[in-house]
């Protein structure tokens, strides 16, 4: 599986930024939800987390150099 539990959510990178927000907002708040932690807890989520791109440096190989 990898060295993380679920992949990440992503989005496309020219997204609108105020759709981003809200949608990170709404993720974020979803273990807050009595309607919605049930349906998490059937896919065996029980939040979602913010993460930075630090937080996935230990899973990562090395990348190559070029002329090597």
């Amino acid at each position: 599986m990898g060295p993380y539990p679920i992949q990440p959510v992503v989005v496309r990178a020219d997204l609108d930024p105020a759709l981003k927000v809200a949608l990170r907002e709404s993720l974020l708040s979803t273990e807050d939800d009595p309607l919605t932690r049930p349906k998490l807890e059937a896919f065996g989520v029980k939040r979602f987390v913010a993460v930075g791109e630090e937080d996935y440096d230990a899973g990562r190989l090395p990348r190559a150099t070029p002329g090597r």
